[in-house]
């Protein structure tokens, strides 16, 4: 099921004219796989997502899930991209997050150990207040 995913991109026409385009994109690139049925079940209803999560949060995390299907590789969702992709460390090596919103992230990590401009398939792993 592809998620939608809004594209902001701000262009400078002239020293006093900046305007924004958004588009919609249900294009789907990257390859989502899920580490488990609990966390596939979550990111695959947004009624359990609203259930669980909130509404607030079920929209941030559809809203996450659609910026990685529509990517054409990881790199494309690191910053300044928004939802601040990052690498985590320590015992999460390998693992990267997603804020949702506060603490609470949405974890996963490549299919493959490659550098993020090659990351074409991710698996979802769940999501979580690790802090």
């Amino acid at each position: 099921m592809p998620f939608f995913v809004e594209i902001r991109k701000e262009v400078t026409l002239d020293v006093n004219l900046t305007c924004i385009f958004v588009a919609y994109s249900t294009a789907i690139l990257m390859e989502i796989k899920f580490e488990n049925q609990k966390t596939k079940k979550l990111c695959s209803s947004y009624d359990k997502a609203v259930d669980k999560l909130g509404k607030k949060n079920a929209d941030r995390l559809y809203r996450r899930l659609g910026a990685l299907q529509s990517a054409d590789s990881l790199a494309s969702v690191l910053p300044p991209f928004p939802g601040k992709f990052h690498q985590l460390t320590g015992n999460l090596a390998g693992v990267w997050a997603c804020t949702i919103d506060g603490g609470l992230r949405l974890l996963f990590y490549p299919e493959n150990p490659l550098p993020p401009e090659q990351v074409v398939c991710v698996i979802i792993r769940e999501i979580t207040d690790y802090h």
